[in-house]
């Protein structure tokens, strides 16, 4: 019983680590396909986001985004 309990406790922390892992992905794409759809959208919102501006919260919106891809890939990576 006790390596049952064991078996079914290894497999449930597996499945939350792999939501945890879809969740990341979703986060990480949805800022995104968000700013792409929106600047394809609304004129003004493309010409911002191709402005000095505008570049620099991208570059800084991508750093943050990759750094939040790298924490949630080293808070999952041992679970599998």
């Amino acid at each position: 019983a006790t390596l049952r309990e064991r078996d079914a406790l290894a497999r449930e922390v597996r499945a939350l680590a792999s939501q945890a892992r879809t969740s990341a992905v979703v986060l990480v794409a949805a800022p995104l396909m968000f700013a792409l759809v929106v600047g394809v959208v609304d004129d003004q919102v493309g010409r911002f986001l191709v402005s000095p501006a505008g570049l620099v919260c991208v570059v800084v919106g991508l750093g943050l985004d990759a750094a939040g891809a790298v924490w949630m890939d080293r808070l999952t990576r041992d679970v599998a």
